[in-house]
């Protein structure tokens, strides 16, 4: 099941197919579509202005590689996730169902995780003010995070 909301304030055909690739059911898409979410493995593209209900999507402006990582976000499959390897933290991109069967796949011994929401938007906003190494003890720590003025403010309210 996917598990992050998000959409992006732009819209091509390919990139809607891209989305579809992962498995998402399908509405839309209007052929004048500007804006395609993603959520509750439901895929729709469609024509701005929209309605409130993606007040808790997060808003990818028009980032495609933000936006496409966000909406791989899966806890069925590994395929199009980022995960973090190794003591380098080194980003690897799981081109395979699962990460073990993935070329960049070490062995047992060496760590792993997938990457989680706010290390994505970091990746992609270069807003990331933290070392890598913290933000998963953090991220359990964030009760709602908020986006504003395209990428460059977060607001973000701890429990």
């Amino acid at each position: 099941m996917f598990v992050t909301k998000c959409f992006i304030r732009k819209y091509t055909p390919e990139l809607f197919l891209r989305v579809l690739d992962m498995g998402y059911d399908v509405c839309g898409p209007d052929p004048k579509s500007d804006v395609i979410e993603c959520g509750d493995n439901t895929c729709c593209a469609y024509k701005l202005p929209f309605d409130g209900h993606l007040m808790s999507y997060v808003d990818c402006g028009t980032n495609e590689d933000m936006f496409l990582s966000l909406a791989a976000m899966n806890d069925e499959t590994d395929k199009y996730q980022w995960f973090i390897v190794g003591t380098e933290m080194e980003w690897v991109l799981c081109d395979t169902e699962d990460f073990k069967d993935c070329v960049h796949y070490r062995g047992d011994d060496v760590l792993y995780r997938k990457a989680n929401m706010l290390e994505i938007i970091y990746k992609y906003s270069g807003l990331n003010p933290l070392n890598g190494k913290y933000l998963k003890q953090i991220s359990d720590e964030i009760l709602e995070v908020r986006f504003e003025k395209g990428l460059k403010e977060i607001v973000i309210t701890l429990k």
